[in-house]
């Protein structure tokens, strides 16, 4: 038994190990469903882009998908929103997150989920359709994508928002900056 018990330790690890990454790679899913949704706080979507800038992300980077300045994934299992089923998030920003769907009619489909939603038109010109709705930081957006062949929806969070909450996580509140400041300033008299 006792030449067993460093095979039973190494098994007992490695369930661990695996337990941690898949209840991770479930949370990483949840947390993008949420900030695609509009369902996110600002301190979620600042989890977020830690993570994003931490390179810790368990999603298929989808690159053919990625705007300029952002980027995309691929997510299984895909994600629903309002009808719409993807397996293609993208994060045009700090604080934009979309699912982009494949669509024959790009502009019919947007204003049909703009009727669905309610949203109210945006933009509406020959290059591309905006729907939106305001909830707070939050809206929620059914647009043209730089595809023509394809549409996107989703969420956009209020981005000076956003970066408070970053700040926030990085301790550097305004109250936090002062007193290191006035510590500082003790330290060098």
């Amino acid at each position: 038994m006792k030449a067993h018990l460093p095979k039973l330790a190494c098994l007992a690890v490695v369930c661990a190990s695996f337990a941690t990454w898949a209840a991770d790679t479930n949370d990483q899913h949840v947390s993008i469903e949420r900030l695609v949704r509009c369902q996110a706080s600002m301190q979620e979507v600042a989890r977020f882009n830690e993570l994003v800038d931490r390179q810790a992300l368990d999603f298929s980077t989808a690159e053919k998908f990625a705007p300029w300045g952002g980027t995309a994934w691929t997510i299984e299992p895909s994600i629903s929103m309002e009808g719409l089923h993807s397996d293609v998030v993208l994060m045009i920003d700090r604080a934009s997150f979309y699912l982009r769907s494949v669509s024959n009619n790009p502009k019919a489909d947007i204003r049909q989920v703009a009727q669905r939603l309610q949203l109210s038109k945006a933009l509406d010109e020959a290059g591309g359709l905006d729907y939106v709705k305001k909830d707070g930081d939050k809206t929620v957006h059914a647009m043209s994508s730089e595809d023509s062949d394809a549409y996107l929806l989703g969420c956009s969070y209020d981005m000076a928002a956003v970066q408070r909450a970053r700040k926030a996580m990085a301790n550097e509140t305004p109250e936090r900056i002062e007193r290191k400041a006035r510590i500082q300033k003790a330290l060098s008299d």
